[in-house]
């Protein structure tokens, strides 16, 4: 197009319409301008003052006697505390002097990180895609918003054969405007990509330390940034300070940190969209002063979830209730019924145990918890949230302790992870596990394929299983919990069914009468002393096949359990009794619950945590009202 066609834009209008659209149109036109002749930006500068000045000049105030658009006057709105810098002027952030030396630092048309170029694999073969159809009532929104994106410099058409021809989507975004997408599916497959690592949610919340003000903003037309997707451009700045006044000195820092490394990178932020207070909406969480809770809309999600009728329903509810994981304890278990449906070669029942599930997640997230990350001192010790961060000196002996019941890395790791805290922890416990050598002299063969085992009763001490088995002479007795894998182990002076009966009157009366025993159907099980006990506290008594013990899975687990736990013990000269505790202590994989937590409901009290803060209902116990 010849240079001449282009001229400035005619003077701005501040009489009709809204004068700040009116503004942004002729700035594009004059920076379109400025592009198509060339001139540079001292040019720019030097037109664009000019024009600005004219403006000014026309909107003075006028003379008595002039005569004034009725439509111009406008009330001026009484000034308030602002939310920002607390100072007193009208209820708009653009009147705000703080929101205002910020934004004038980003704010720009058009941001622009770098130019990217995509590679694709040596063998890859383009691929021409047809173009969708536009629905009709739409087509002249999308040809205005294609030729606002030619004007901006955005899309460039082309006209002359192409190798690649991909789909164009249009989605329709909240405010009823239309986002011009492409749909890259054949590109994307053959794409060579670089990696790069994001961070987590979970990694940002323990920096929120004190944090007592939030700024949220948002990136303007991240996906026109280049490097920048839509899930990528949000950005939160945190005041944190001991008083609300030293939070806000320090959000202030951190936001003119953050305008000046945009203004660097050409990062272009959406006024519109900033948000600032005491809390904010972040990744599906709302983080405030006090810790950190569930977005209300994700719980309502939850809430008002329909029974599914598919397996693709069930799996949806299931994804969404995992991303509130964090906040609904027992989860896996609490799932179960639903997982299952889930599974290969499942029919599929929705069933009542079903819908129990279904509703008790649905309770428990009306009343999640709290979530604090953040590191606090009690009575001397450190915590970050309820974990212990443990000093250097003391980590040697926090590893043997939670290595007494000689549980293996994975099972230390899951006994450690909500009680204590270091950096590198993880990694030091692997390197203790590997030294052990009594856990490397005694590691168990490859498992064989595992037998279908018994249901595991409707709850705690329900069901349970019981054994014998012998070491260096000395017989003990093994009663394990179906449902949580507690166990309790005894020693017996004499092989009788006396013996057992009475070990096993002391834990029926400790966590009550189960309804079923499964046994072995050794001799004392099946002499008539026993079978008159069972008869008379009513617990229906099943024998397992004597050629096949592997049929009583639970004991014979339990019995390998407790076995190697004292042999290690034995050798290692350490307390069985305190290798017990932390085994009844350690979470299990499945359930991501210790076997006292299930069994009792509660986390029992050990060497490695004698210093975790006491739970609100603990506190409630020791201070009643």
């Amino acid at each position: 197009m010849a240079e001449s066609s282009f001229r400035l834009p005619s003077l701005l209008n501040v009489t009709d319409g809204n004068v700040t659209e009116n503004f942004k149109k002729w700035k594009r036109e004059f920076e379109v301008y400025m592009t198509a002749t060339g001139s540079d930006k001292k040019d720019a500068k030097e037109i664009r003052d000019k024009d600005v000045n004219k403006v000014q000049q026309s909107t003075a105030r006028p003379k008595k006697n002039t005569v004034r658009n009725k439509t111009s006057y406008q009330p001026q709105p009484q000034s308030q505390p602002c939310d920002y810098c607390g100072k007193l002027h009208a209820p708009k952030k653009e009147e705000c002097p703080a929101w205002g030396a910020f934004v004038g630092e980003v704010e720009k048309d058009l941001g622009d990180l770098c130019e990217a170029k995509l590679y694709v694999e040596e063998d890859a073969k383009p691929v021409v895609l047809p173009a969708r159809k536009i629905p009709i009532a739409i087509q002249g929104q999308v040809k205005q918003e294609l030729d606002k994106l030619v004007e901006r410099g955005i899309l460039v058409p082309v006209k002359e054969p192409t190798e690649w021809v991909n789909q164009m989507a249009v989605v329709r975004k909240s405010s009823g405007c239309l986002r011009i997408c492409l749909d890259p599916q054949p590109l994307n497959k053959v794409l060579e990509r670089q990696q790069y690592r994001l961070t987590t949610f979970d990694k940002v919340v323990p920096n929120l330390n004190q944090a007592k003000l939030f700024t949220k903003m948002e990136v303007k037309e991240a996906f026109w940034h280049v490097r920048l997707d839509e899930e990528s451009n949000d950005i939160i700045v945190v005041g944190c300070g001991e008083t609300e006044q030293s939070a806000k000195s320090d959000n202030d820092r951190k936001l003119k940190s953050l305008a000046k490394r945009c203004s660097e990178q050409n990062i272009i932020l959406n006024e519109e969209k900033t948000k600032f207070g005491k809390e904010v909406i972040f990744h599906g969480h709302r983080i405030t002063d006090k810790g950190v809770l569930p977005d209300e809309n994700k719980v309502k999600a939850i809430q008002n979830m329909p029974k599914p009728k598919n397996v693709t329903e069930v799996r949806q509810i299931c994804e969404l209730v995992q991303y509130m994981s964090k906040f609904l304890p027992d989860l896996a278990s609490t799932m179960e019924p639903i997982h299952q449906l889930t599974r290969k070669d499942a029919k599929w029942e929705w069933t009542n145990e079903c819908d129990e599930s279904l509703e008790k997640v649905k309770e428990q997230i009306t009343s999640a918890p709290v979530l604090a990350d953040t590191r606090s001192v009690q009575d001397g010790v450190i915590f970050k949230g309820e974990k212990i961060v443990i000093p250097k000196c003391l980590r040697k002996e926090m590893l043997q302790r939670l290595h007494k019941a000689h549980l293996g890395y994975d099972s230390m790791d899951r006994r450690a992870r909500g009680t204590i805290f270091w950096s590198g922890m993880r990694a030091e416990l692997k390197e203790f596990t590997k030294k052990c050598v009594q856990c490397e002299d005694r590691k168990p063969p490859p498992q064989q394929e595992k037998l279908k085992q018994h249901s595991d009763g409707l709850g705690p001490w329900d069901k349970v299983g019981s054994d014998l088995f012998q070491i260096q002479n000395r017989l003990y007795l093994v009663v394990v919990d179906y449902h949580s894998s507690f166990i309790e182990v005894d020693f017996l002076t004499a092989a009788t069914s006396q013996q057992v009966t009475d070990k096993m009157k002391k834990h029926f009366a400790r966590f009550g009468i189960p309804r079923e025993l499964i046994t072995d159907g050794g001799p004392q099980y099946m002499s008539t002393e026993f079978c008159n006990f069972t008869q008379k506290w009513g617990i229906k008594h099943h024998i397992t096949s004597p050629h096949h013990s592997a049929s009583n899975g639970k004991a014979e687990s339990a019995v390998k359990a407790i076995k190697t736990l004292i042999i290690k013990c034995h050798e290692s000269r350490t307390d069985p009794m305190e290798a017990i505790l932390e085994q009844r202590n350690t979470p299990r994989v499945d359930t991501k619950r210790s076997p006292a937590e299930m069994m009792m409901n509660r986390k029992l009290r050990t060497m490695a945590t004698q210093q975790q803060p006491l739970n609100q209902n603990q506190q409630q116990l020791r201070n009643p009202a």
